[in-house]
């Protein structure tokens, strides 16, 4: 079963399975998460770059893959496990 991991420099926040999140968004200080039942994940940082948010967003794309989300890495946010 493929999952989602959010995590900050090392620390886990969110472990879940993919089928829980319906949309990854960028805003214009961060992303939200949006999972089923209607629960919302918003992490804000005015510093992240565009790029960054559209890495992250584009790679719920990934099927049938693991994805670990990393806020805190700029220059590589997700890391897909096949």
């Amino acid at each position: 079963m493929a999952d989602l991991v959010v995590k900050k420099n090392g620390k886990e926040f969110i472990r879940t399975t993919r089928d829980m999140v319906l949309d990854i968004s960028h805003t214009a200080d961060g992303i939200v998460i949006s999972f089923k039942d209607g629960f919302l994940m918003t992490y804000s940082d005015m510093y992240m770059p565009s790029h960054t948010k559209e890495l992250i967003r584009t790679s719920l794309n990934m099927a049938n893959a693991t994805l670990e989300i990393d806020v805190a890495n700029y220059n590589k946010p997700v890391i897909v496990r096949m």
